[in-house]
C-alpha cells in the first residue's frame, strides 16, 4: 500500500516564510524529502505551540502573519477548514504589540482545507493548553501567556531549525 506519510507530503505547496509586509526574512522552499527532514527536526522542538504553528504553515501555505492572527472562531475542526480573514501587522517586533488587519488583498480572504495531521496537532495543542493551565486566549497560537509569537521570532525559530536540518 501507499505509505500515508508519503501521501501527506505531496508538496502541493512549498513552505515559504515571509514577513507580513512582504519583506522576505527567510524563505524556505522545501522539496518533499527536505520537508520531511525539516519536519522531523520540528518534531523534536520542545515548544508545542511553535511545532503546531510551523506544521500549520507548512501544510496550508498560509503566510506566517495570517497563521499568527488565527483565532479559535476561524477554525472548524469538524469541517477540517480554516478561515483566513486577517493578518498581523507588527508595529515593532515586540510580542503582543501588533494590530490585526485585513490580509494584503481581498483575494487573500479565503477558507483553506486542513489535513488530518493538522486537525490532530491542533487538538493536541488545545488539550495541552488546558492541562498545563496556559492563559486562556482567543489566539490559536497564543503561548503560555496567551500572546502569539511575532513573525520575526517565528522566522528565527524556523531558521534555527532549518540550520539543524542541513
Amino acid at each position: 500500500g501507499v505509505n500515508p506519510v508519503e501521501a501527506v507530503f505531496v508538496p502541493k505547496k512549498k513552505l515559504t516564510l515571509e514577513e507580513t509586509n512582504g519583506e522576505d526574512v527567510s524563505k524556505l522552499y522545501l522539496e518533499t524529502d527536505e520537508l520531511k527532514v525539516f519536519l522531523n527536526t520540528v518534531d523534536a522542538h520542545r515548544n508545542i505551540m511553535n511545532r503546531t504553528l510551523i506544521y500549520t504553515i507548512a501544510f496550508t501555505g498560509m503566510r506566517p502573519g495570517e497563521a499568527i492572527a488565527l483565532k479559535y472562531e476561524d477554525i472548524d475542526l469538524e469541517k477540517k477548514s480554516i478561515r483566513i480573514n486577517k493578518t498581523t501587522y507588527a508595529k515593532k517586533s515586540l510580542r503582543g504589540d501588533f494590530d490585526l488587519t485585513p490580509p494584503k488583498t481581498i483575494s487573500s480572504i479565503r477558507t483553506v482545507d486542513i489535513d488530518d495531521i493538522i486537525v490532530e496537532k491542533l487538538k493536541e495543542l488545545f488539550h495541552y493548553r488546558v492541562i498545563r493551565e496556559w492563559i486562556v486566549s482567543d489566539y490559536v497560537f497564543g503561548n503560555i501567556d496567551g500572546i502569539p509569537p511575532t513573525v520575526k521570532s517565528l522566522n528565527q525559530t524556523v531558521r534555527r531549525l532549518g540550520e539543524k536540518t542541513l
